[in-house]
């Protein structure tokens, strides 16, 4: 896949971020949300491709998506481990 930009369109700092990228006929948005929970957090990815192009862009790009998923997931994860979350 080409290099693309993604605009970070919500922030809840410490809890939740989404950002989304757009090409011609779609739009890609993924949405990370961090929920404290007793001895860590639980961290969940959501999302969407919408637009024209969504069904075939979805349906072509399946396995690269869900590659980026776990390394996003993967990041994040080490992230959070590695920080101090306070309420």
């Amino acid at each position: 896949m080409a290099p693309t930009v993604w605009t970070v369109t919500a922030v809840e700092p410490g809890r939740s971020f989404t950002w989304s990228t757009r090409s011609p006929g779609m739009t890609y948005t993924a949405t990370h949300v961090i929920v404290p929970r007793e001895g860590g957090v639980t961290a969940t990815l959501s999302t969407a491709i919408t637009g024209f192009f969504a069904p075939i862009l979805g349906a072509v790009t399946l396995n690269i998506g869900r590659r980026y998923v776990v390394t996003a997931t993967e990041g994040l994860k080490r992230r959070c481990e590695g920080a101090t979350c306070q309420e």
